[in-house]
């Protein structure tokens, strides 16, 4: 009896770590895996959240305006943007996956050393910063998410809220199923 739970015990763990491996992403010597979440070509599977029922359904409570039509996705390289429309503009929220963990934090350094930069943000995701236009630009994983503001027509809310309830929404998201 002792046996059999052993057994049973040494095979669940090694399936426990075979799986954990399979999320990881695979590597190899001298070279830097696939990030969880991300894909090798193109944005990954978690980047088109962006405009999934979750995100879809908060974006005209945030924003406090009723949307003007379904949100227009599109992918261009490694970047997958989702374009919500309101009467008198628009909200852009696009993710790039990057890949590597380390491609994407520095990409993120350069965005941030490049652009006006408001607030940082350090509870956001692995770090994210408020633009000066009020737009927010936040990494998780090997994915950078960027809410991008500047064409919303004019709301009862400052933008940059919006922006960081919008990209707290979409972060929370990116589950270990992404």
């Amino acid at each position: 009896m002792v046996r059999l739970r052993t057994s049973a015990l040494v095979a669940t763990t090694l399936g426990v770590i075979a799986a954990l491996a399979a999320c990881c992403g695979s590597s190899s010597p001298g070279r830097e895996g696939i990030a969880h979440g991300s894909a090798r070509n193109g944005p990954g599977k978690a980047a088109g959240e962006v405009c999934e029922p979750m995100v879809r359904d908060s974006v005209p409570a945030t924003v406090g305006l009723p949307l003007a039509g379904e949100p227009a996705s599109s992918v261009r390289g490694d970047t997958f943007s989702c374009l919500y429309a309101f009467d008198g503009g628009t909200l852009d929220l696009s993710v790039r996956d990057l890949h590597t963990i380390s491609q994407a934090r520095r990409y993120f350094r350069d965005v941030r050393g490049r652009d006006g930069v408001g607030d940082a943000l350090s509870g956001l995701a692995e770090g994210g910063f408020t633009k000066a236009d009020g737009s927010v630009v936040a990494m998780k994983d090997a994915m950078i998410l960027t809410v991008d503001v500047t064409a919303l027509p004019p709301t009862g809310s400052e933008r940059s809220g919006i922006a960081i309830d919008l990209a707290s929404t979409e972060l929370g998201c990116w589950t270990g199923d992404s």
